[in-house]
């Protein structure tokens, strides 16, 4: 029996997809655990990878229309677009940017302001508590 490199690559490339799969989430894990904006993510880096995988998603269905090339590079392209969208979200969730509202006794120091006007304040300064114990 002889050693026949192109049976090898043919049966080991179907496990490709899989750990692929597999490497992703840890990285995703620790995205969703994570309480910062992490800023030491090189979003960068994720784009070239994404635009890198959709490139080979392209070649693999219009030009070489290799199936399971094209299940691979699907799949690391859907989770680069995950991890990416967690990391834009958590910049998002933790940028440090923060809605000043009034308090409602600042408000009732202002003549004239319709009553509606002050409950608005009144419950947006609610909310504004909640979300600052939320995030300690």
């Amino acid at each position: 029996m002889s050693f026949d490199v192109a049976s090898f690559f043919a049966w080991v490339y179907p496990v490709v997809p899989v750990v692929a799969a597999i490497a992703y989430f840890p990285q995703i894990y620790a995205a969703l655990k994570a309480r910062t904006n992490m800023e030491s993510t090189s979003l960068a880096t994720w784009y070239i990878w994404l635009g890198m995988g959709l490139v080979t998603l392209g070649y693999s269905i219009f030009n070489i229309g290799d199936h399971l090339l094209m299940i691979t590079a699907l799949v690391n392209a859907v989770l680069q677009v995950v991890f990416i969208g967690i990391v834009l979200y958590k910049r998002y969730r933790f940028s440090g940017v923060v809605l000043v509202v009034p308090s409602p006794e600042e408000i009732e120091v202002v003549s004239n302001i319709e009553p509606e006007i002050i409950e608005i304040v009144q419950q947006m300064h609610e909310e504004q508590s909640e979300i600052r114990i939320q995030a300690a």
